[in-house]
């Protein structure tokens, strides 16, 4: 009977011990069940923000289009302008001629005179539209530029 109350102690010892290696088992899972929870609430976090980026970045790339969009726009401009401005230097330069030639006829050279006049007077509106056009194309590459950089900048962190 001794044997068997020390074996029964034994057996209750061991139960005993399992019940308290189940208990801290249950403890460490409540704890693991709760890193997965947070775990998961971080990646929702993270997919919501992937989310906003890939938004920003389809901004960025239709702005970064429009904006070339734009810029061949003025590249285009100037380049109309500065082949009215090449007609219009020719045209001084032949109105200048035809004045040299007819230094003896007051009167058409006083109507050369003024058509020469007007006409740089448009060289120069051209001159300063040119310039401005130059000005605004090289506003619109650094927006362009910053574009890009944001586009790159957004989707290195997605």
């Amino acid at each position: 009977l001794i044997g068997q109350i020390s074996v029964l102690q034994e057996e209750v010892q061991t139960v005993v011990s399992l019940q308290e290696q189940v208990t801290s088992l249950q403890s460490q899972n409540e704890i693991l069940s709760g890193n997965i929870q947070e775990n998961y609430d971080k990646l929702a976090e993270i997919q919501a923000k992937c989310s906003e980026l890939e938004s920003e970045k389809s901004l960025l790339s239709s702005q970064f289009n429009e904006l070339t969009v734009v810029q061949h726009s003025y590249l285009t401009t100037i380049e109309d302008l500065s082949q009215e401005k090449q007609a219009l230097v020719e045209e001084i330069q032949g109105l200048s001629q035809m004045n040299s030639s007819f230094s003896d006829k007051d009167t058409e050279l006083v109507n050369i005179q003024k058509t020469l006049k007007d006409t740089e007077e448009q060289l120069h509106v051209r001159d300063s539209e040119c310039n401005q056009l130059r000005q605004n194309l090289e506003e619109n590459a650094i927006l362009s530029q910053n574009a890009s950089s944001d586009l790159l900048e957004k989707s290195q962190q997605i």
